[in-house]
């Protein structure tokens, strides 16, 4: 619980005024690339539609690298277990029945889901580091559709 509160409060820092939505997402899309230990992560959702709107195809690039291990006052300790606890609760809602059966990965998909309706589509670095020391840089970024570029410069090239 620890660890997680301590994520959720690297990604209030990192996403200021946000929204809780927002820094729970971080939170766990954080913790599942920490706990893949790649040095370079990536995923992709497709089609994302949001409100019955089509925002488009959303991409996570992240990067990690081992820095010196952060640590926690006491004081801090209560307070990051229970936001910890509290991130649990809210996913343990969130994969209840047949999503629980697939796995962590509708949750990822989710957080993806959350991050990319309120995000820029030029995207945006994001820099979280976990109790470890492991630094992850993310940048949310919106994929753009080659045939919808050729058939914007087409129009262009027409006047149109």
């Amino acid at each position: 619980m620890l660890y997680l509160g301590h994520l959720a409060a690297q990604a209030e820092i990192a996403l200021p005024g946000a929204g809780y939505e927002r820094h729970a997402a971080m939170t766990w899309i954080s913790a599942h690339i920490a706990a893949e230990k790649s040095r370079l992560w990536t995923a992709t959702l497709e089609d994302i539609t949001v409100d019955g709107i089509s925002i488009g195809t959303w991409s996570i690039r992240a990067r990690t690298r081992l820095e010196s291990p952060t640590p926690v006052t006491w004081e801090r300790r209560a307070t990051l277990i229970r936001d910890g606890t509290e991130l649990t609760e809210l996913a343990r809602t969130l994969l209840t029945g047949k999503v629980a059966e697939r796995g962590v990965k509708p949750l990822l998909d989710i957080s993806m889901m959350i991050l990319a309706s309120k995000c820029h589509p030029e995207g945006r670095k994001i820099e979280i580091r976990d109790l470890d020391g492991l630094h992850v840089t993310a940048k949310i970024s919106k994929k753009s559709n080659p045939l919808m570029l050729l058939k914007n410069s087409y129009l262009k090239i027409r006047g149109l």
